[in-house]
């Protein structure tokens, strides 16, 4: 049975690395100005969004490949549509992708049919462009409704990533029973947003000091560790040095399993079975 207090790994690995991306191109802007009753307008102040599929994915791509670690991307399906040859991309260079709604949709802001309605047609989006089944999905800044985890359930999903209620992975249960799905939980200092950008702006070393302190204290304890970045944030130049460091400051520890998202849900739910 999994313990989520005392994980154990595939042998010789004290501690598995996840890198996750939130691709979030031009669907934040677009989302936003929905929320907010005005025409979309993803260009001059708005225009961060292109920063991703134009300049920061390609950059992050050619950093993943000079280090030769694996990742996940959540990406909005609408971002999928506008971008589709960096989205192949993404999965032909052996990367993971994930199901983070259609235009970054908010679950609080949608009736159940249309949550509903949005994960499926992102998920035959995302499938088609890259010929893979989609198994995981990320919530949009965090917003989850109670129908949430059933309906990527039904859908076959093996994980979600959209919580900051533990260390480690664990087992969802619906309706008081566990099933045959893993919540793979962030941590906010973990994330790059809130740290560059959002609630308070570190300097690009201390965020550097802040992961390798993470790391060290979850690669000491056997615990699972995984970055949340964006593109449009750890995809700048300057700041794309802090995840270079990081890979590189990772690398020189022994038991080190650099995984998928899907890697992950897929050993905890087979060490579940095994009691």
């Amino acid at each position: 049975m999994w313990d989520r207090k005392k994980p154990i790994w595939p042998e010789g690995v004290k501690c598995p690395v996840v890198l996750t991306f939130d691709f979030d191109a031009e669907s934040i802007e677009v989302n936003r100005a929905k929320l907010d009753g005005v025409e979309p307008n993803i260009f001059g102040r708005h225009s961060l969004g292109q920063y991703s599929p134009r300049v920061a994915a390609p950059r992050i791509l050619d950093l993943l490949d000079k280090h030769n670690v694996p990742s996940t991307w959540f990406i909005p399906a609408y971002d999928a549509e506008r971008h589709p040859e960096i989205v192949k991309e993404i999965s032909e260079r052996g990367h993971e992708v994930g199901n983070h709604n259609y235009c970054h949709e908010h679950a609080d802001k949608l009736t159940p049919e249309e949550e509903k309605d949005v994960l499926s047609k992102s998920d035959k989006i995302l499938s088609g462009l890259t010929g893979k089944p989609v198994l995981g999905w990320r919530t949009p800044s965090g917003y989850v409704s109670k129908n949430t985890y059933p309906y990527i359930h039904e859908m076959g999903y093996k994980y979600s990533s959209s919580f900051n209620n533990d260390d480690n992975p664990y087992i969802i249960e619906l309706d008081g029973e566990k099933v045959d799905m893993v919540e793979l939980p962030f941590a906010w200092i973990l994330d790059d947003a809130p740290l560059y950008t959002a609630f308070v702006k570190f300097r690009n070393s201390e965020v550097l000091e802040m992961w390798r302190e993470e790391f060290d204290t979850f690669y000491k304890n056997g615990f699972y560790y995984s970055l949340c970045m964006h593109p449009r944030y750890t995809g700048r130049l300057t700041r794309i040095e802090v995840l270079d460091k990081l890979i590189g400051h990772i690398k020189r520890h022994d038991g080190i399993w650099w995984a998928k998202s899907i890697d992950v849900a897929e050993w905890v739910l087979k060490k579940e079975k095994e009691s």
